[in-house]
């Protein structure tokens, strides 16, 4: 089967095609230029497994939580490609994406991705399980889900910087660091998306992706309804 990955969550576009003779990957800081520049890297990465995009026979991208904008991009080319192709997409979590090249690790895994104003999409695996949903939360709210052990094993993109931030908080915890962050994901994320599809199949097309933090509209939104009721109380 051919298939293509797309991972635009953090700040990096990764695409990968994978033929039965052939993997082609593709990895660049693209900015607020995702949308610009996803089209001719997917050809790109095409070209290199000397398949057509016509050719491809199953899309599968992360969902989420990660970047507003680059997630949509990425969500709305494959969900194109697929309708272009009458094939399946299937997508995967973000964080379930990253945990999946450490899951043989024997300690607990926490997975974190930079959420920014001091804050960071994350979540815990243990045993290979994963036993809570996807946060956003500061590096504070998220140590009462692990000050209980004494050895945790954290990766994701911003692993380093969240390392640092907990090992301030809780220095009686062994803290070790994935040395491998900058991996491409995209071979992972087929692996799950190929499982996923034959337990569940594929998405529905009006699938989208997962936003677990409010957006700066919505937020602002938000803060002018709670002060316009206050002024209704007074």
């Amino acid at each position: 089967m051919n298939i293509l990955a797309i991972e635009a969550a953090g700040n990096t576009l990764q695409l990968a095609v994978k033929t039965i003779s052939s993997f082609s990957t593709s990895a660049a800081q693209t900015g607020q230029h995702t949308s610009e520049l996803i089209i001719p890297r997917i050809l790109e990465v095409c070209e290199a497994a000397d398949i057509t995009m016509k050719q491809i026979e199953m899309v599968t991208c992360t969902n989420g939580p990660g970047s507003f904008t680059s997630l949509r991009v990425a969500m709305a080319t494959a969900k194109g490609i697929c309708f272009a192709n009458s094939i399946p997409l299937v997508s995967i979590g973000t964080l379930d994406v990253y945990h999946y090249p450490v899951k043989d690790v024997n300690i607990p895994i926490v997975v974190a991705l930079d959420a920014k104003k001091q804050r960071y999409y994350c979540t815990l695996f243990e045993c290979g399980r994963k036993i809570m949903g996807d946060l956003d939360a500061t590096v504070a709210e998220f140590v009462p889900f692990i000050k209980q052990y004494r050895s945790i094993y954290i990766t994701g993109p911003d692993a380093n910087e969240f390392a640092q931030k907990l090992s301030a908080i809780v220095p009686d915890i062994d803290i070790q660091i994935d040395i491998l962050i900058h991996r491409n994901y995209c071979e992972g994320l087929m692996a799950l998306a190929l499982s996923e599809f034959a337990r569940r199949g594929a998405d529905d097309i009006s699938t989208g992706p997962t936003y677990i933090r409010k957006s700066d509209a919505e937020m602002v939104l938000e803060k002018k309804l709670k002060a316009a009721l206050q002024q209704v109380g007074e």
